[in-house]
């Protein structure tokens, strides 16, 4: 085993993949350095980015404890986070995008809604940023004085084709149990030679394996349309075809 630098435990594994990253990526990793939760460790891979990428990472890992750094041939997001995530022991697993931002309570507060409210994972509403305006998306949840609902299984299939809870689908906004997390891998081909959303059939199966869902009013995510399109080949992949080409 690769050796854990830092404390001698973490709450949190927050895996970041990294491709072609190095003009946004300061800003994610202070992001989530900025935690108001000290418990949370940052794992970076770098998927064999062609731009200072891996030297902004090592930067961070030289000047953080928290901050790990793994770098792998370019492979993609999905293998990318296949590959890393089987190394993860802590209590709960974390994806961000490399060039999105999280809110510093955003961590904390969704891990506390998974103890409170005993659930396996924790979903947080996203703002989506964009040249226009921020749109923050709302969730149809009933009128309640409380920042956290719960929902069943069911509730959250009824509800996921709705466009203003797309963030259910999408694996950036949530914390979900290690264990639970494992148990899925995110797909990596597919008879059509293409993989749309990878993350989206990752969710879908993960699902089924959890009974109730803490979500939160808040919106502690936010996913930049903004940034230039430096992860875009990890939404669209072709078989046998480089990202570059």
């Amino acid at each position: 085993g690769r050796p854990w630098r830092g404390k001698s435990d973490y709450k949190i594994s927050v895996v970041v993949p990294v491709y072609k990253a190095e003009v946004f990526l300061p800003r994610t990793v202070d992001s989530i350095l900025s935690s108001s939760m000290s418990d949370i460790e940052i794992i970076l891979v770098d998927d064999g980015s062609t731009d200072n990428s891996l030297k902004v990472c090592k930067r961070y890992e030289k000047s953080f404890p928290c901050v790990t750094v793994l770098k792998q041939p370019n492979q993609w997001v999905a293998i990318a986070r296949n590959n890393w995530m089987e190394l993860v022991k802590w209590e709960y697993l974390a994806f961000i995008d490399s060039d999105d931002i999280v809110h510093p309570y955003m961590y904390e507060n969704l891990y506390n809604a998974c103890k409170i409210e005993g659930t396996d994972i924790a979903i947080a509403t996203t703002i989506i940023r964009n040249n226009v305006k921020d749109k923050e998306l709302c969730l149809n949840m009933p009128n309640k004085n409380t920042d956290v609902v719960v929902y069943s299984y069911e509730e959250v299939m009824n509800n996921k084709h709705n466009k203003d809870n797309m963030y259910y689908v999408a694996v950036w906004n949530k914390i979900v149990k290690t264990e639970i997390a494992k148990k899925v891998k995110f797909p990596t081909e597919c008879p059509t030679k293409v993989i749309l959303y990878e993350d989206c059939a990752y969710t879908a199966t993960l699902y089924s394996y959890i009974d109730k869902f803490a979500l939160s009013k808040k919106a502690y995510y936010i996913y930049d349309k903004r940034k230039q399109n430096t992860v875009g080949p990890y939404s669209v992949m072709y078989k046998n075809k480089s990202p570059d080409d």
